[in-house]
C-alpha cells in the first residue's frame, strides 16, 4: 500500500466523492474509495448517490455519509419545477469540503463537483457533456480506457499525487473483497431466511433489452443444475423483474431444489445471498458486480457490452461470449439488428458446464 497523510497538522480531510448511478458502477467504484479511506485515515468521505442506493451505499467501507441525489426530481417532464429543486438542492451542499471527485465524468455530476465549492475539484479531462468544465484538475485516462476499477483508482492515486492536502508515495491497497456485509444486515437475513441454503444463485434480469438471456436458457439451466440432485439453484431479482422470473420457474421441470425469492431482497439481503451461495450466474448487471465485490464466483454472459472494461477478473469467475460475431461490445441497449444472436444463441450446456467447472 502507497503511504498517504494529510498535510499541515495532521487536520481533518473532507473529500466529496461524486458516483450517483447505476449501481453497477457504483459497486465498481467502492474499492478506490475505501482505498482512499485506508490511505488517509484523517480523511471524512461523503459521497453523493442517487436517493435510492443512499442506504446501501452508507454501508461501504471508509464512507461516513451519503449525500442523497433525487434525481427524479430534476426530470425534464417536472420543467420549470425541476430547475428550481435542482438549484435549491445544489445550495444546499455544505462547502465545507476540502477535496471533490468526480467518478462519473457528466455533465450533471460535473456540476455537483463544482457545487460543492470544494478548492480543489478532480475529474477525468476527457468526462462527457463538458463536464470537464467544472474541475480545476483534471485527471487523463488511457484513450481506449482501461477496466473500469483501475480507472477509478488511477484516478483516486492521481488525487493524492496531486492535491496539497496529501502526499503518496505508491498506488492504493486493494482487496480481494471490496464489500463486506454489515453484521447487522448479515443477522436480519439470517433471521427472515433462517432455511435459505443455496449453490447457485440466478439473476435472468437486466434493465437493457439486449442483455437479455432467453427464458427457455434460464428455465433449462435450472433444470440442468438441479435436475440430478446435486446441486441447489435460487432465483434472484429486483421486483421490476418478478414477472420475468415468475414465467421462467412456471417453466422448470425440477420440482425439488429450485426456489424463487425474487421481489422479496433489498440490496443488503442480496448481498447476503450472494456470500452465501457457492456461484452466480448473471449477465452484466449489478447482481454481476456485488457478487464479485464480495468475492464470490461467477459466471457472466457478455454480448452488448466488453468484458475487459466490465467484468470480473480472475480465476474464480467464467466469462461466456458468441465468439463468432462481429458485432460484440456494440453497446446498444438494443440490438439493431433484424435478429438478436449474441445471447439468444448461448447454449444451456455450455453455461452449465462454465458452473460445474466452476465448483469442481
Amino acid at each position: 500500500m502507497g503511504d498517504a497523510h494529510s498535510g499541515p497538522g495532521d487536520s481533518t480531510i473532507d473529500v466529496l466523492v461524486v458516483k450517483p448511478s447505476s449501481l453497477g458502477d457504483i459497486i465498481h467504484a467502492a474499492g478506490a474509495v475505501a482505498g482512499l479511506a485506508q490511505a488517509c485515515p484523517s480523511c471524512r468521505i461523503a459521497w453523493v448517490v442517487n436517493e435510492g442506493y443512499a442506504s446501501f451505499v452508507r454501508e461501504f467501507p471508509g464512507v461516513d455519509r451519503v449525500v442523497a441525489f433525487p434525481r427524479e426530481r430534476f426530470r425534464m417532464h417536472r420543467l420549470p419545477r425541476a430547475v428550481s429543486d435542482a438549484v435549491a438542492w445544489c445550495r444546499g451542499l455544505e462547502p465545507t469540503f476540502d477535496v471533490a471527485i468526480d467518478l462519473q465524468g457528466l455533465q450533471r455530476s460535473g456540476l455537483i463537483t463544482r457545487c460543492s465549492k470544494a478548492p480543489e475539484r478532480f475529474g477525468p479531462r476527457t468526462a462527457r457533456e463538458l463536464g470537464w468544465l467544472h474541475y480545476n484538475r483534471r485527471i487523463d485516462l488511457a484513450p481506449a480506457g482501461p477496466h473500469v476499477v483501475d480507472q477509478h483508482f488511477h484516478m483516486v492515486e492521481q488525487v493524492l499525487a496531486r492535491s496539497r492536502h496529501f502526499e503518496s508515495s505508491g498506488p492504493l491497497a486493494r482487496s480481494e473483497k471490496a464489500l463486506v456485509v454489515p453484521e447487522a444486515n448479515r443477522q436480519a437475513f439470517k433471521a427472515r431466511y433462517p432455511d435459505f441454503d443455496c449453490d447457485v444463485a440466478l439473476f435472468p434480469g437486466t434493465r437493457w433489452e439486449s442483455k437479455l438471456w432467453t427464458e427457455t436458457g434460464w428455465s433449462g439451466l435450472a433444470d440442468e443444475l438441479a435436475g440430478d440432485g446435486t446441486l441447489r439453484v435460487a432465483f434472484l431479482g429486483a421486483p421490476f423483474e418478478q414477472n420475468l422470473i415468475e414465467r421462467i420457474v412456471a417453466n422448470v421441470r425440477t420440482t425439488r431444489g429450485v426456489t424463487s425469492l425474487v421481489g422479496e431482497l433489498d440490496l443488503w439481503d442480496t448481498a447476503m445471498a450472494l456470500s452465501r451461495v457457492r456461484c452466480a450466474v448473471t449477465m452484466d448487471s449489478a447482481p454481476l458486480h456485488l457478487a464479485a465485490a464480495l468475492g464470490t464466483p461467477t459466471v457472466s454472459l457478455f454480448g452488448p457490452s466488453r468484458p475487459e472494461r466490465v467484468a470480473p477478473r480472475g480465476a474464480q469467475h467464467r466469462v461466456l461470449t458468441h465468439d463468432s460475431l462481429d458485432c460484440l461490445g456494440c453497446n446498444k441497449k438494443r440490438c439493431p439488428l433484424p435478429e438478436r444472436r449474441c445471447l439468444p444463441e448461448m447454449e444451456v450446456a455450455r453455461v452449465a458446464l462454465a458452473v460445474r467447472e466452476l465448483l469442481g
